[in-house]
């Protein structure tokens, strides 16, 4: 993947802050049956594990405010991700030659190209059975009440 080191370092930490573990206090509704999707909670971070491949999306009710969230799929590879919450809406894409684009926008401000300065940003790393993806700087800010996402599998 294409990405610097400073991204990776933000990961890094990002990641770290999501250890740990305590009472979910998230609602999860997905639109197919074939998708397992768990939850869990530490003190600063919501997790959603995904697994389930092809085409799925899911609708999360959240309890707490200003927390991060990370959500981590379990697909081979990752054609498309799309993640909505309040007014905003950040897409991306990993490539077959390994490169990754994100793309963001808010309102109906036309969608723009996302680097790890953008609070729109969404990390995303790849781990041995999928990916991890944490929320922007803008989400915890934002505090929204509820998110959506969904995802293409490559090898659907």
């Amino acid at each position: 993947m294409r990405r610097s080191s400073a991204l990776a370092a933000m990961g890094l930490v990002l990641g770290a802050a999501c250890a740990g573990s305590l009472p979910p206090r998230v609602r999860v509704t997905s639109a197919s049956e074939s998708t397992r999707i768990e939850t869990s909670q530490t003190a600063s971070c919501t997790i959603v594990t995904v697994a389930g491949s092809g085409i799925g999306r899911a609708d999360l009710a959240l309890a707490g405010r200003g927390q991060a969230l990370q959500i981590r799929l379990h697909v081979r590879a990752l054609e498309g991700f799309h993640f909505e919450y309040a007014d905003r809406r950040v897409e991306i894409a990993v490539h077959h030659d390994g490169s990754v684009s994100e793309t963001g926008r808010r309102g109906t401000a036309a969608s723009q190209a996302l680097g790890p300065e953008d609070p729109l940003f969404m990390p995303l790393r790849p781990t041995s059975d999928g990916f991890e993806i944490d929320s922007s700087a803008d989400f915890a800010q934002a505090g929204p009440r509820a998110c959506h996402f969904e995802w293409v599998d490559f090898y659907r």
